[in-house]
């Protein structure tokens, strides 16, 4: 149960520091 919301936490975070990479790339 543990394991399964550490790796969806895991998986949110991942989604947002791509978005946040994605919307950096765009201002350089």
């Amino acid at each position: 149960m543990l394991l399964n919301q550490m790796r969806e936490n895991m998986f949110a975070e991942g989604k947002m520091s791509l978005v946040l990479l994605k919307s950096q790339l765009q201002y350089l």
